[in-house]
């Protein structure tokens, strides 16, 4: 499973752990998980994720729009390649 912090604002550099918490108790926050492979949040893993993966294919870290990116990296070692869409693929065929 894949979770993230969705925010409604951007924090600041320096914000600390206790501002950040009080902006998610406050719901301008929320968690959003999803199992590994389902990134449109259908609760399902399709040829749509799939896409998804494909279409962020090549992305690292290094890039400058990799926030937009980085949940097309299904394994996590901060790059977008043949792994992650052999994984999604792997769970279409389950």
């Amino acid at each position: 499973m894949y979770c993230s912090l969705v925010r409604k604002h951007k924090y600041r550099k320096g914000d600390s752990f206790a501002q950040i918490f009080e902006g998610a108790s406050q719901k301008e926050s929320f968690i959003k998980c999803h199992d590994g492979g389902d990134l449109n949040g259908d609760s399902k893993v399709s040829i749509g994720d799939l896409a998804m993966v494909a279409a962020a294919y090549g992305k690292t870290d290094a890039d400058a729009d990799w926030n937009q990116y980085k949940s097309a990296d299904i394994n996590h070692d901060k790059k977008v390649d043949i792994d992650d869409l052999a994984a999604v693929a792997a769970k279409i065929l389950k």
